[in-house]
């Protein structure tokens, strides 16, 4: 794995630990269902460290920071520079009956299943139980 991805897979297990342990501590809230449903990696790549990755990881980090301020469904969108398509387009949706804190919970794992699993790859997709996480190099419908 690329050092930056190792960077970005390790944050996540890390704030992920640390979310599930206070859910688990707090038994009457219980925990999201982070199940996988469904995992599409794409055969394009992009390079690490471009444009690209960098939105890549501002979207990320505002997806799991906005997603339940605004309807448990965000979409976001950066300039890539040129790069690709010229831009980044990311999605992150959470079932409507989970509590703010267990959404967040369900977006980290998704993330980072997500980057673990579809390594560099253009248009991923991964859905999990109660969640799930997309991003393209092209704007697309949030709903599928």
């Amino acid at each position: 794995m690329i050092v930056n991805e190792k960077r970005m897979v390790s944050l996540a297990r890390i704030m992920v630990g640390v979310v599930t342990s206070i859910v688990f501590l707090c038994p009457a809230i219980g925990g999201p269902n982070t199940a996988t449903v469904m995992k599409i990696c794409a055969t394009r790549t992009f390079e690490e460290n471009g444009s690209f990755d960098s939105c890549r990881h501002s979207t990320f980090n505002d997806i799991f920071l906005q997603t339940t301020s605004h309807g448990y469904s965000y979409m976001k969108d950066c300039n890539t520079n040129g790069e690709l398509s010229g831009k980044f387009y990311g999605h992150g949706a959470c079932n409507g009956g989970l509590s703010p804190l267990n959404c967040t919970v369900c977006l980290l794992n998704a993330m980072r299943d997500m980057v673990s699993a579809c390594i560099h790859s253009i248009g991923p997709r991964l859905k999990l139980v109660d969640c799930r996480v997309r991003y393209e190099d092209y704007q697309f419908d949030p709903n599928y």
